[in-house]
């Protein structure tokens, strides 16, 4: 999918040749033509916009290693209409079913974790990219969570445009497997408070524990 269709896609009605395009280490940069606007939209490697300001990060959220192994063949998921652990087939890398690294707990609630705008780039990256707060999932859904917190949030199921590539993993059901959703919610409590004391630990060594 071209950056304009995801655009398309995530904004609604809104007329894209409204924008500009610049690709940036974090991704893909949207500005508005219309300077009196003033917005900037962030489009990242798995689809996700978010409003691009002070507090965006200098580099991408996922490594590129980390998306060739979510794609690989025999690599583990969860199948949220099932809540049980399988692997992708080589039938599904040849009819296009992609998949993506996801952050259990989203990068939009880190980022505003208390203490991590004070950590150097380095140091962020080593948050951003915790093996603990990595899962893979297929890139559908994972956009379709987003920035979800599911112990706040609803997620009850898909409800996007690529019906062909759901109708593979849903047998049939409309709706997330409830196990699942309160297995992610469990996680993301875990990942959150594990994620927190690893910003408090960094930030220590930052300053020499002052």
């Amino acid at each position: 999918m071209n950056t304009y269709k995801k655009l398309e896609n995530k904004l609604g009605e809104d007329n894209v040749q409204n924008y500009t395009v610049s690709s940036t280490k974090g991704g893909i940069v949207i500005s508005r033509k219309d300077k009196t606007v003033g917005e900037k939209l962030r489009l990242d490697r798995d689809g996700n916009v978010t409003v691009a300001g002070k507090d965006d990060l200098e580099f991408s959220t996922t490594t590129q290693k980390m998306r060739n192994e979510s794609n690989a063949v025999g690599s583990e998921y969860v199948n949220p209409y099932t809540n049980k652990v399988e692997t992708v087939t080589q039938k599904m890398v040849d009819d296009g079913i992609k998949f993506s690294p996801d952050h259990v707990t989203p990068v939009n609630q880190i980022k505003e974790m208390d203490g991590f705008k004070a950590l150097t780039k380095e140091n962020q990256m080593k948050v951003i990219y915790h093996k603990d707060n990595i899962q893979n999932m297929p890139s559908m859904y994972n956009q379709s969570k987003g920035g979800k917190n599911l112990n706040n949030d609803e997620w009850p199921g898909y409800n996007g445009p690529n019906k062909a590539h759901d109708d593979v993993f849903n047998h049939g059901n409309s709706k997330f497997d409830q196990g699942y959703q309160n297995d992610l919610a469990k996680k993301q409590t875990n990942t959150s408070l594990m994620l927190q004391q690893y910003i408090n630990k960094l930030n220590d060594s930052q300053t020499g524990g002052f």
